[in-house]
């Protein structure tokens, strides 16, 4: 689920327990674009939508900080000021807890000290930021509660239609398709992520990245030609030394092998991996290099692409359980039942890739289902 709620930490920097500074309405916490350094400004918020935030500082001109970059926003919580504190410390034990029992008494006190203080708020806005986190905690319960997957599916849901112009609603629709994608619902993902693209106001940023998730999302769901088509549509409007434009063409490959052109997918990748790029995208390079040669019983150089993955650019989380997903499987074909143990274990055991799309399919192997 981290990997999941990667682009929305449950508990942002250490400030939000804390609340505004003296004098501000709210207290923006967000990544700086291109670096993502985290950066947090003070001020009147004199505008919210899809967008994003428009703030005033005390000093100097008014800020907008694009949704898609805010991490969080400490709203001024009135007399729920440390009930708000009580439930952001819940959520940060949660995050520390290294056993799913503790986790699961964290969030759950967290929850209902949330609840506690949107029982206590009249301000809307507030009262609305507040639901979203109910909701984005609820999705984390679902990580070591497959029962809460549900709950967490509908809150989410019931925020983005309730609250489609809200700065929230990038982050939500984001939650929401990965879980459903996690939980192999392909038709929902993409639903989910074709509603955000055509979210009135929405960052153009936002738009095409979600324009690209439909399409991979339909490459999981085996709908190859409708996203070959629409990954080449995409590639019209998007520039050569994009960093979009390399995940276009990493999706294209994943089509022209899944289509039988495993050759060309395999040139393509090649050729994609030799050119300098984030490690994030060398990962989606090198995983799709190895599904090409899984797809042609060729084990070997199978597992030294996921092995790249697994030992250098392991840097996105949900890049890593399927490296990870595959070297058990390889290590099996080649005969190393240890290796293959000792890939699951991994797999299943650690935290970071609780509820992620390839530990559930682990798990759903080894339960026969």
């Amino acid at each position: 689920m981290k990997g999941l709620l990667k682009a929305v930490p449950f508990v942002a920097l250490v400030g939000l327990a804390a609340g505004p500074a003296v004098g501000a309405d709210a207290t923006v916490h967000y990544y700086e674009a291109g670096t993502k350094r985290p950066l947090t400004i003070d001020g009147k918020i004199t505008s919210e939508s899809a967008a994003g935030i428009t703030i005033k500082p005390a000093i100097g001109a008014a800020r907008e900080i694009p949704a898609a970059d805010i991490v969080d926003v400490d709203y001024e919580m009135a007399g729920a000021k440390l009930d708000y504190r009580k439930a952001v410390l819940s959520e940060k034990s949660a995050e520390a807890a290294t056993k799913a029992g503790e986790r699961k008494k964290a969030v759950e006190m967290a929850l209902k000290t949330y609840q506690g203080v949107l029982d206590q708020l009249t301000d809307e806005k507030v009262k609305q930021h507040v639901r979203f986190r109910i909701a984005q905690l609820t999705a984390r319960q679902a990580e070591d509660d497959p029962g809460e997957v549900k709950t967490a599916i509908g809150l989410l849901k019931a925020f983005k239609k309730e609250n489609p112009d809200s700065w929230q609603v990038t982050a939500c629709t984001r939650l929401l398709a990965g879980l459903q994608i996690a939980n192999q619902d392909y038709e929902g993902a993409q639903k989910t992520y074709e509603e955000l693209a055509a979210t009135p106001g929405i960052a153009a940023a936002v738009k095409q990245d979600s324009d690209l998730k439909v399409a991979q999302v339909m490459v999981k769901a085996k709908k190859y030609g409708a996203a070959r088509q629409k990954l080449q549509d995409l590639a019209k409007a998007v520039p050569a030394d994009d960093p979009q434009a390399v995940r276009l063409q990493i999706s294209l490959a994943q089509c022209q092998a899944a289509e039988g052109d495993l050759a060309q997918a395999r040139k393509a990748l090649e050729e994609l991996i030799a050119r300098p790029m984030s490690r994030e995208l060398k990962a989606q390079a090198y995983n799709a290099l190895g599904d090409c040669y899984y797809a042609k019983k060729k084990w070997k150089d199978a597992l030294w692409n996921y092995l790249y993955v697994d030992v250098v650019y392991h840097q996105d989380r949900e890049e890593h359980a399927k490296a990870l997903y595959y070297l058990s499987k390889v290590f099996k074909e080649l005969g190393d039942d240890k290796k293959a143990s000792e890939y699951r274990d991994r797999l299943e055991k650690d935290k970071q890739f609780a509820g992620l799309e390839y530990q559930k399919l682990l798990a759903q192997e080894k339960s026969g289902g």
